[in-house]
């Protein structure tokens, strides 16, 4: 019956799916109703059913500022997680994988991810907008890296909209707050909270583990200061921002422009909880207008009753080690990237036209998992005068990361004898930072990211130090990146970033613009959502991790291209959450050979005895990047052996490829380039 009802739930919660066809659905599957209402009646039942811990949706009172008290509707996680184990077995299974890998105990809590972002569903360009929201996540750091990066494993904690946001006292940081601490109140995970795993009864403990924000809402979550303070970065206790110039009167202060590393003085638990502890205690006892000088001068605000300054969870969290700046809107989304790549563009446009650029970018063919084959437009005509207009180079993060092979390849053959060396260097050594960053995400780690970061903020000062006449100095940004190539190295294994966050906000905008009526938006929102997540979840594909074949069928395309006869293909193959599809060039290591291979998938089979294999046309190096196609019948690879899809384009019709190696493999295998 659970498969049966989730069929109906996902036709349900698609506005696009007629009420005929859930009306078959139904009577086929033998579901009571007749028509869209019903249905979610039905739904709501399910999700309304009393758990141990209470009902699924619980509220909370949260003052004010005007007055009075909001009623925060949120998902109780407890009551979540049990109704999860009892509709899903597939939900039972991923549990009882996380808890053998990495059990779960008092000395050895779980870690909780949490996030918090603003979404507008329907028209941004709407000058007042009243459903853009704050959308809230959570997930547990145990999942494991391939089930993280699927939008599904993150839980919606609640929704709140920005025009109630801002009537609330403290904001963000307040129901935050009020969030995190259900997991330790009633039924606390510090304690351990029991779960009927399989049909056993299992504890599972918990602690706050990540705190993943973007700038704005890291203003609003902790009460930073940021650019406004005297102190912008909330883990540094003597960085100082150049408009105070306090560098200049205190040789222990050091300047943000500055990107030192060794002379700073980052924040302990014991000194950040300190200064929140002495601004609380001020709050009351000097006057307002002094009070916010003394905040600026500090660079936190005093949140009454906010994250930080709970009582309930600081015992479960190290605010130090929980906060995690965003990787991608440090880098990939209005960051350093787009920053470093307006700069050089602006040295060496003279060399080269853009919309000569622009052919050699469109020349390669991407995986198809990146995009729908070809970067498209990232240098033509209406991107340079957007460009120049803004006076920066605008791309999106899956731009950015579907082009920079293919560019930095453009700079190492056509621009290497340009008189630019500087620059040259430090956008390669940017370029390093994102081959780090590509690493972490295929599930490895980078090794020395710390010294990767440093040799490109290095790289960068020289390149751009006397350029302060035409308003170019170091971002904030810079020094953020600091901060994280240190975590990386120290206090974790993979940074984790909002780009599966901004995919799951495409489904909040879906339903946000298709609710009607206004009358309790936010919870027929929360509860669509949760529909969809339940859904995915009691199917349980979402929790599947390994190597699996999916969805065989033809690729005539790529047939003609690389001169194959015609075969059935399987259009992906999933390999640790890589995906690998017919239209792909790879690479592999197989055995001891530390040298890489490079082979174009023909098909992918589940053979017998032997799991998941790829048959492939095997490809000779015959250049730097150039490869030729070997004749023979199609070998068998196992889908373990391969590393990663490759950019590349075709040479000739002789079966010659040209092939960039991955950043990733030049970074995590240095052995096998």
């Amino acid at each position: 019956m659970d498969s049966k009802r989730a069929r109906v739930f996902r036709a349900a919660a698609d506005s696009r799916v007629s009420v005929s066809a859930i009306a078959r659905l139904m009577q086929q599957f033998d579901v009571q109703g007749s028509s869209r209402a019903t249905v979610s009646r039905d739904i709501a039942s399910v999700l309304g059913t009393p758990t141990s811990f209470g009902d699924l949706i619980q509220e909370v009172a949260v003052p004010r500022i005007g007055g009075g008290v909001h009623m925060f509707e949120y998902v109780q996680p407890q009551a979540l997680m049990e109704l999860l184990l009892r509709l899903s077995p597939s939900y039972n299974t991923a549990l009882a994988e996380c808890l053998a890998a990495k059990p779960s105990s008092r000395n050895r809590p779980w870690s909780i991810s949490f996030f918090a972002d603003k979404a507008t569903p329907g028209n941004l360009l709407k000058v007042v907008n009243e459903r853009a929201a704050m959308c809230m996540y959570w997930s547990w750091e145990e999942y494991g890296v391939e089930r993280l990066s699927r939008t599904h494993c993150w839980h919606i904690a609640g929704i709140v909209r920005a025009s109630h946001l801002k009537e609330i006292k403290g904001g963000l940081s307040m129901i935050a707050c009020k969030f995190l601490e259900a997991f330790f109140n009633a039924h606390s995970f510090a304690e351990g909270v029991l779960f009927v795993v399989n049909g056993s009864r299992v504890p599972i403990y918990g602690r706050v583990g990540t705190l993943l924000f973007d700038e704005e809402a890291l203003h609003g979550a902790i009460g930073s200061k940021g650019a406004s303070g005297s102190k912008p970065c909330a883990l540094c206790a003597n960085l100082v921002s150049r408009r105070s110039e306090l560098a200049a009167v205190d040789v222990r202060l050091k300047c943000v422009d500055a990107l030192t590393w060794d002379d700073l003085d980052r924040h302990t638990d014991a000194t950040m909880r300190a200064l929140l502890d002495h601004l609380e205690a001020q709050s009351s006892l000097v006057p307002r207008a002094e009070f916010n000088r003394l905040c600026t001068s500090l660079g936190f605000a005093h949140v009454e009753g906010g994250l930080l300054q709970s009582r309930v969870l600081r015992p479960h969290m190290s605010p130090t080690r929980a906060l995690l700046y965003d990787y991608m809107h440090v880098v990939l989304v209005c960051g350093i990237f787009q920053h470093e790549m307006w700069l050089f563009l602006w040295y060496f446009v003279e060399h080269t036209p853009w919309h000569v650029i622009n052919t050699n970018i469109e020349r390669w063919k991407l995986p198809c998992a990146w995009s729908s084959g070809k970067p498209r437009g990232m240098f033509s005509e209406s991107r340079r005068k957007s460009c120049y207009s803004g006076g920066t180079f605008k791309c999106g993060a899956s731009e950015a990361l579907s082009f920079y092979e293919a560019f930095r390849h453009l700079i190492r053959t056509s621009w290497s004898d340009c008189p630019h060396h500087a620059q040259l260097t430090s956008l390669r050594a940017m370029f390093r930072v994102v081959d780090g960053f590509q690493v972490m995400q295929a599930g490895g780690r980078p090794s020395n990211f710390t010294a990767c970061v440093r040799s490109y903020i290095d790289a960068y000062l020289i390149a751009y130090s006397g350029m302060e006449r035409h308003g170019v100095r170091p971002m904030f940004k810079h020094h953020m990146l600091l901060h994280l190539g240190y975590l990386v190295d120290h206090h974790r294994e993979r940074l984790q970033t909002a780009f599966v966050h901004e995919r799951k906000h495409r489904d909040f905008k879906n339903r946000g613009s298709q609710q009607d009526s206004d009358v309790n938006w936010n919870r027929c929102v929360m509860m669509s959502l949760l529909c969809v997540d339940v859904n995915a979840i009691v199917d349980g594909t979402c929790l599947r991790i390994g190597v699996h074949v999916l969805d065989a069928q033809r690729s005539p395309a790529m047939e003609a291209m690389l001169g194959c006869q015609p075969c059935s293909v399987s259009r992906r193959a999933s390999k640790y959450g890589l995906i690998l599809s017919a239209d792909d060039i790879v690479f592999v290591q197989r055995g001891g050979d530390p040298h890489l291979q490079v082979y174009a998938i023909q098909c992918a089979v589940d053979h017998p005895g032997e799991g998941p294999c790829l048959y492939c046309i095997r490809y000779e190096r015959v250049g730097a990047d150039e490869w030729a196609r070997v004749d023979g019948l199609p070998e068998l690879i196992g889908v373990h052996s391969v590393l990663a899809p490759a950019v590349w384009r075709p040479l000739d019709a002789g079966g010659r490829l040209e092939v960039l190696l991955p950043g990733l493999l030049a970074y995590g295998l240095p052995n096998a380039v």
